[in-house]
């Protein structure tokens, strides 16, 4: 009961400060907030363990930021691109393979001493 009231007294005191740094992180206060409960909540279940920590905000933080970064990594992997939407390769993009492209003008113009037959 006596680490709830510590926890409970932590979030009071630095709550604030947190909800902070994850409106600056994710610059949608509704996505900081999504952000902040879970950090709350991975340190609640490791209380014993951060509250014993010389600066238990810091590893709360920490764990905010790793997070935040998950989240953003897994949003980008997931975003949906239509195919549509690029642009299909030009007749005058490929090069040309006939007998005056660039690639022919190369080829015979080489020494006869490097052509093989």
């Amino acid at each position: 009961m006596r680490e709830d009231s510590s926890f409970e007294t932590f979030v009071a005191a630095r709550g604030t400060a947190l909800l902070r740094l994850a409106r600056l992180l994710c610059r949608d206060p509704d996505d900081a907030e999504d952000g902040c409960q879970p950090a709350l909540e991975r340190a609640y279940r490791n209380w014993r363990r951060v509250h014993t920590t010389r600066d238990p905000e810091r590893y709360v933080r920490r764990i905010l930021v790793n997070l935040v970064i998950s989240r953003a990594r897994r949003a980008k992997l997931l975003t949906f691109v239509p195919l549509r939407s690029v642009a299909e390769p030009t007749a005058a993009w490929w090069p040309s393979r006939g007998p005056g492209s660039a690639a022919s003008s190369c080829i015979t113009s080489r020494p006869d001493s490097t052509v093989r037959s």
